[in-house]
């Protein structure tokens, strides 16, 4: 996860601020410092994802955690790194012609 200046979650220690991503990080670091600054933590690589070529046109992708975060193709979430999916279709859209096409396949002769 990156955490930036712009966190309001933030405390000063030995002088320094210390951003986070929320409150209770921010106390759990407070409660017991000396645990998080000597502990050899690596933040995995999250490499940025190039559209695919299988993405539909027109087809909005978004973060399940950060629903503001909306884009024309798939990829990562720039503030959490999950994978972004398809938003969910609604009721207003109509059928899926795939759905009824399969629905048709369905429904023939089995042999």
């Amino acid at each position: 996860m990156t955490v930036t200046e712009k966190s309001p979650h933030y405390l000063t220690h030995q002088g320094r601020p210390v951003y986070f991503c929320c409150a209770g990080c921010k106390d759990k670091f407070a409660a017991n410092p000396e645990k998080y600054l000597n502990a050899s933590v690596t933040q995995p690589i999250v490499p940025q994802q190039k559209p695919i070529a299988s993405d539909a046109e027109g087809t909005i992708y978004t973060c399940p955690m950060h629903l503001e975060v909306r884009q024309a193709h798939s990829g990562i979430c720039p503030k959490c790194g999950m994978s972004l999916e398809p938003e969910l279709p609604t009721l207003e859209e109509g059928e899926n012609p795939e759905l009824e096409d399969f629905r048709v396949a369905l429904s023939g002769p089995c042999p």
